[in-house]
């Protein structure tokens, strides 16, 4: 116990959404696995829903993951960074690039992004209906690690967080008339039920993480 509350040892559960472990968790868990090499993580990788769905489970103690999300009155949230996605394509699709592209002419292109049942596609879905275009993805990836490469490929228009795009990826950005809204990294914790100390100093470095991106 005495270990535990100095940080030399314990556990930590979190289920973790891709685009959360993308643009914040990594290089916070490298620190804190520097820092405190003696907790044991056990990182989940994750759907947003399938996050939620662990933390009813009690099968994580947190989670990070993306918004938007509908949460029960059981659960918190707190926003930690803020992120921006963007459309990216191939030279193939060159008539793309070089101007502002309004929203309505992406309906024209093969789209690639997650696919149903993920909140990422169900956020697209409500952007494009915002605006009376249908949202009909080409090409419904499983997860977002795949969707660069299919667009390096040159077969279709992608969207993903900006963090995602490397200098290597041979993908040019989509440059909007109008921006698509902002989304954010959240941390999502059950009411009623205190971290353990190792759990709320994993918090407490994400949390500081996020206010050194603002």
């Amino acid at each position: 116990m005495t270990q535990s509350r100095t940080l030399e040892r314990g556990n930590v559960f979190l289920a973790a959404s891709e685009g959360a472990l993308r643009c914040l968790l990594l290089p916070v868990l490298k620190r804190y696995q520097e820092k405190y090499p003696g907790v044991h993580l056990r990182i989940s990788n994750h759907s947003t829903p399938q996050a939620v769905a662990a933390l009813h489970e009690t099968t994580a103690d947190f989670a990070v993951i993306t918004t938007p999300v509908t949460l029960s009155p059981s659960l918190t949230q707190t926003i930690v960074k803020e992120i921006r996605e963007v459309p990216i394509c191939a030279r193939e699709f060159s008539d793309l690039l070089g101007r502002k592209v309004a929203l309505s002419e992406l309906e024209a292109y093969p789209l690639i992004t997650l696919g149903a049942g993920t909140t990422s596609h169900a956020f697209y879905a409500s952007v494009f209906a915002a605006q009376g275009l249908a949202f009909h993805p080409a090409i419904e990836a499983a997860t977002a690690d795949q969707i660069i490469p299919m667009a390096e490929a040159g077969l279709g228009v992608g969207i993903v967080p900006e963090a995602f795009i490397r200098p290597s990826d041979n993908v040019r950005r989509i440059e909007l008339q109008e921006p698509l809204p902002l989304r954010a990294v959240c941390i999502v914790k059950r009411k009623g039920q205190p971290l353990s100390v190792a759990g709320r100093e994993l918090e407490r470095m994400l949390l500081a993480a996020g206010n050194d991106n603002r």
